[in-house]
């Protein structure tokens, strides 16, 4: 009996997990600076402020182009 390989060229729920696990990952990994930039940047210096609606705006990005990404190889 041949053995079948399973390959699939769409993004799967394992590729998702993973990708999640690494941008926690990178965040965790500098999370001083990260949070540098939000208590000495963003809440004091108002011309700063827009920092706190990026991720918003990242996540409405990702959301919007979503049907892109499962043609990513």
């Amino acid at each position: 009996m041949p053995l079948r390989s399973f390959s699939s060229d769409r993004l799967t729920a394992w590729h998702l997990l993973l990708a999640s696990i690494l941008a926690l990952l990178g965040v965790l990994v500098t999370w001083e600076a990260w949070r540098e930039i939000f208590v000495n940047y963003a809440w004091r210096d108002e011309e700063y402020s827009h920092i706190f609606i990026v991720p918003f705006v990242v996540i409405w990005m990702v959301w919007v182009r979503r049907m892109r990404f499962r043609h990513c190889r």
